[in-house]
């Protein structure tokens, strides 16, 4: 049987089920090495990787990794093409756990009656400064202007361009969701072009590999949605 696809999964290391990460096109005479970024994990948890052939209905034996302790900073917005790192006086608002729920008030009763709803999702809102690989690596610490503007303009149209995104943050928490409201770039009035960024999001989704494939986030599942 001839391999057709290279599958990219990983798992907890605490759990038994294997998620997938992504697929490649296997053509071992054009290509030597195969290789997918994992953008949807969170900080501080250990997991191990593996890759499986396929063919187009048999799955071929297993290889798997060394288990992985997951360590980053900052907080990150990522899609199947984009990973956008926030990194400087980060400021995450209180994130809110919305429930849906309704209170009756019965003329004969002394006591409300409370009821719930299905809705049960996070929200909340983020605050940094954004610096462009150009100011960063700078060695005189000075302002690259054209690039501060150039980045921010590429990542306010990434913000407002109405598509769901993974949101990763160093606290651990990892969300699909929605940026909502009015994205804002914030001047700083002592450093000329120097700004930050702030935006408020809504979880929309859970990060298993059938939501992530079903939004776009993973290299190559297009065909099964």
């Amino acid at each position: 049987m001839e391999i057709e696809k290279i599958r990219f999964q990983r798992r907890l290391s605490d759990e038994l089920y294997w998620e997938d990460i992504g697929q490649i096109d296997y053509k071992p005479h054009d290509q030597l090495l195969y290789e997918v970024i994992d953008k949807f994990v969170q900080n501080d948890f250990t997991y191990q990787y593996s890759l499986v052939p396929y063919t187009s209905n048999v799955m071929g034996n297993r290889v798997t990794s060394d288990e992985i302790t997951v360590a980053f900073e900052g907080v990150f917005l990522s899609d199947k093409n984009n990973n956008y790192k926030l990194f400087y006086d980060i400021e995450t608002d209180d994130i809110e756990h919305n429930i849906a729920s309704a209170i009756l008030q019965p003329l004969n009763s002394k006591y409300p009656i409370v009821s719930y709803g299905e809705a049960n999702y996070k929200s909340g809102g983020i605050t940094a400064t954004f610096l462009s690989i150009e100011t960063v690596n700078r060695y005189d610490g000075k302002i690259t202007i054209k690039a501060e503007k150039l980045g921010r303009q590429r990542l306010m149209e990434y913000l407002t361009n109405r598509k769901p995104k993974v949101l990763r943050h160093q606290n651990g928490e990892t969300m699909l969701i929605n940026i909502v409201g009015t994205p804002k770039e914030i001047p700083d009035n002592n450093i000329n072009g120097k700004m930050g960024v702030s935006f408020n999001y809504v979880e929309v989704g859970g990060t298993d590999s059938e939501t992530l494939k079903a939004n776009d986030m993973l290299i190559g599942f297009e065909e099964e949605f």
